[in-house]
């Protein structure tokens, strides 16, 4: 039986076994938020400040889905946008929202809804936060 020395450095990359699964480790997503969805505030389970990127999936009321990927997330104004067309095309709707994240907390800020035919809806709650992803 042969018994691996997780010290030794693997190939010509001069890191250990351990220091590679540590590395490994860190590329997996940690789950911040997770809900049905909120239109006004999702509270982090962690500053946003201890990421790299922050994915927010979120849906509007018709159950459209959709994500955006934040770099540096903290103190940032980021745009969601969902939408349809009709299957008969002869018609749909476009939301969008912004989201504010500070710190442990991601803000819906502003949405509106255009529907074609130029009706438009401002400031109001159509976009959901369901999901929340921090990337290390």
């Amino acid at each position: 039986m042969f018994k691996i020395n997780s010290d030794l450095a693997i190939g010509n990359t001069g890191k250990s076994l351990n220091t590679l699964n540590t590395e490994v480790e860190t590329l997996k997503p940690v789950l911040l938020y997770s809900s049905n969805g909120t239109n006004t505030t999702a509270d982090l389970s962690d500053s946003a400040a201890n990421y790299t990127y922050l994915e927010i999936f979120y849906r509007d009321y018709d159950k459209h889905y959709g994500s955006v990927k934040v770099y540096e997330p903290n103190n940032k104004m980021v745009w969601a946008v969902a939408g349809y067309i009709n299957d008969n095309l002869n018609g749909g709707n476009l939301k969008f929202g912004k989201f504010t994240i500070t710190d442990s907390q991601i803000k819906r800020t502003r949405t509106c809804q255009m529907d074609s035919g130029s009706t438009a809806y401002m400031n109001c709650s159509y976009l959901y936060i369901v999901r929340v992803l921090g990337y290390k």
